[in-house]
């Protein structure tokens, strides 16, 4: 889930940037068949709650950590990163969608700063 750069110049792509209209439902469903099938939460402190231990992780401590940014091609109002990683205490995978910029809630903006910069899946 690559996008062309800005010159349209074929086989050139720039990272995170979407090219096509695959919906958020989509890349959550391509998640669960890679294996992220648990859910995360976003709680007090930037930290994410596993909904397998129960345990809340920072979210740079997961692991097989994977973002996709859902604004752009697929829908420009719509400002959501899917965010997916494998919890560090009980080693299951799963998944979360944050909102970015104004429609971010107070725990979703901590957990986005405390992500690290990260590859999309493909």
């Amino acid at each position: 889930m690559t996008g062309l750069d800005p010159s349209g110049t074929p086989g050139h792509q720039i990272p995170g940037v979407p090219t096509d209209n695959v919906d958020q439902q989509t890349v959550l469903d391509r998640l669960v068949d890679e294996g992220y099938t648990e859910h995360l939460y976003p709680v007090d402190g930037g930290e994410l709650r596993c909904g397998a231990c129960d345990h809340t992780v920072a979210p740079d401590a997961l692991q097989e950590l994977v973002t996709r940014r859902m604004e752009g091609a697929s829908d420009p109002d719509d400002m959501t990163l899917v965010v997916a990683g494998r919890c560090p205490d009980c080693d299951v995978a799963g998944t979360v969608v944050l909102a970015y910029g104004p429609a971010a809630s107070p725990e979703d903006a901590a957990v986005l700063q405390r992500l690290p910069t990260t590859q999309e899946p493909t």
